[in-house]
This record gives structure tokens, C-alpha cells and sequence, in this order.
């Protein structure tokens, strides 16, 4: 894991975006059922025009289910194999999706990788298409196996030139703030949390600078002019994008 990690930081250094998520079951109560995370409410984090783009949904997928025998109230419980992500539908051109698995079992939490660069701007809505194989013991007919397909809709991925907040990661800061403060700055910047490792690009995209390991309450002096920068963040395998003022 140690070492995976190291390789995805030094991808991420020269902006390769084609890292695998990391499932974080710690996102879900116990004995949840079908779930996404971020869910449609917070959505997903907006991004920027002509930028690399990247987020992550975690999905958790039951054991199990109850239901009833169709045409009657008698209860069934139905068990849920695997399940696997066959397609998102509505991602502006040029993005792409991956999974961390070919195919999530049953009663684990998968996770998708959203990752892409587009320089239009607009409002894309997603719809995350999943194939769900499961085995359910019917009375007196047996057991019956079978696939089921859903979906999960109403998210909605904004690209716009001022997006400068990272969506339903920012909704989980204390007051609001952003991953650091003051924002706008003149150059010494705190942060609200640890963050494994930062990149900081020009509006040209160039890279300016680039730190890691920093931790929460943590101060840094960046060496920027005045202007207005992007910084990247890495989290547990996430990243994420801001907008950072220079004054």
C-alpha cells in the first residue's frame, strides 16, 4: 500500500491522471444499502476549464436485501453476488471512467474514478450505470439467480472558469473554509487538514510549486506573485482542485 501510494504521488507530480481510487468504507453505516458518496445533495466537486479534473464516488454494495415474492407480501431475502459499474453516461469529451475492480462483491464499498480535461464550460448531468448479479431463494419455486440493472442519477458535474471550491469536500470544512486560509492571500496560507502531498499551477498551467506531507494547522509561506493559481490536492488517493488568490 506504502508503495503504491509513493507511485501515485510522483504521478501526480507531473500531472498523469490515470490513478486508482481507493474504496473508503468508513464512508457508510453498517448494514447500508445501495449508496453512493458523495450523494446528489453535496455532489461533485466543480472543476475548471482547459485543467486536469479528477474525483472520486465510492458506492457501497449490500450482502443482502429484503424484498417480497412480486404479486405478494411474502418477504424474500435477496443476496447480492457482485455487482460492476457498466458504463457513466453524460461526462464531457474527453473524460473517462475507472473503477478499482473489474467487479465489487457483495457487502464491500467500490469506488469510481472520475478523471478528464475539457475546455468547455457548462452543466453535465451523470447518470452511473450499474449491472447487480444476485441469488435469491423463492418459496416453494427454489432458488432463482439473476441480474438486475440500476442507476444512480442527479449528479451533475459543473465546469466553469469560476469554479473556485471543491464542491461537497468544502461542505465538510468547519465554517465553510476552504482547505486552506486566508484565501485570498498575501502568500502564508494555513491548513484546515492533513493533506499528503499539494501542487500548485499557474492559470497557463504551468507547475509553480509543490510540497508534501502537510499536516493539519500547518503553515506555509508559497514563494507566488501576485495572481491568481490552482492548487491541486491529494488526500487517500483524491484529488481535488482550488482556486488560490495571491494579492
Amino acid at each position: 500500500m506504502k508503495s503504491a501510494l509513493l507511485i501515485l504521488v510522483c504521478f501526480f507530480s507531473v500531472k498523469l491522471i490515470n490513478s486508482q481510487c481507493i474504496p473508503d468504507p468508513n464512508l457508510f453505516p453498517p448494514n447500508a444499502s445501495f449508496d453512493a458518496s458523495p450523494d446528489t445533495i453535496d455532489n461533485l466537486p466543480c472543476g475548471l476549464p482547459g485543467f486536469d479534473y479528477e474525483t472520486v464516488i465510492h458506492i457501497n454494495i449490500p450482502s443482502e436485501i429484503d424484498g417480497t415474492v412480486p404479486g405478494t407480501q411474502i418477504p424474500i431475502t435477496v443476496m447480492i453476488d457482485s455487482a460492476r459499474v457498466t458504463g457513466v453516461s453524460g461526462l464531457p469529451f474527453g473524460f473517462s471512467n475507472t473503477s478499482n475492480a473489474p467487479v465489487w462483491l457483495g457487502g464491500t464499498v467500490g469506488c469510481l474514478d472520475l478523471q478528464g480535461q475539457t475546455a468547455v464550460e457548462g452543466s453535465y448531468d451523470l447518470s452511473v450505470s450499474i449491472s447487480v448479479d444476485y441469488t435469491v431463494d423463492v418459496p416453494f419455486v427454489g432458488t432463482q439467480t439473476g441480474v438486475l440493472d440500476t442507476s444512480f442519477t442527479g449528479y451533475t458535474l459543473i465546469i466553469d472558469q469560476g469554479c473556485s471550491t471543491v464542491g461537497s469536500e468544502l461542505l465538510s470544512l468547519v465554517n465553510a473554509q476552504s482547505l486552506f486560509f486566508p484565501n485570498p492571500t498575501s502568500g502564508l496560507i494555513k491548513f484546515n487538514r492533513d493533506v499528503d502531498f499539494i501542487s500548485v499551477y499557474d492559470f497557463t498551467g504551468k507547475l509553480i510549486f509543490t510540497r508534501e506531507n502537510l499536516k493539519f494547522n500547518e503553515e506555509l509561506n508559497l514563494p507566488l506573485n501576485s495572481g491568481v493559481y490552482i492548487v491541486e490536492s491529494l488526500k487517500a488517493g483524491k484529488i481535488s482542485t482550488y482556486k488560490l488568490v495571491v494579492r
